[in-house]
């Protein structure tokens, strides 16, 4: 099974929540990967944080380790339609 993390799981596993770290911890790296919108959210608080070297480290370590997944055009316009229905 794969799993896709979204970006609170990806700020829990950051700031070294026991659980979620166990959880990850568990898995192959090849079982794992992350949007190229978590990346850009994740990217946006390490710039916006008091503590912006040390957090984008942390960022750079998740975007080296496992896949970032990215998204064609149809796929972006088809997340924009349904969530503007949400």
């Amino acid at each position: 099974m794969r799993y896709l993390l979204d970006t609170n799981i990806c700020v829990y596993f950051l700031n070294q929540n026991a659980k979620i770290v166990d959880k990850i911890a568990s898995l192959h790296t090849e079982d794992i990967a992350i949007s190229c919108f978590n990346l850009t959210e994740l990217l946006y608080g390490a710039y916006n944080s008091d503590y912006v070297d040390k957090n984008l480290e942390r960022v750079r370590f998740i975007e080296n380790t496992i896949e970032v997944v990215t998204f064609d055009r149809k796929a972006i316009e088809n997340y924009a339609v349904i969530k503007s229905k949400l």
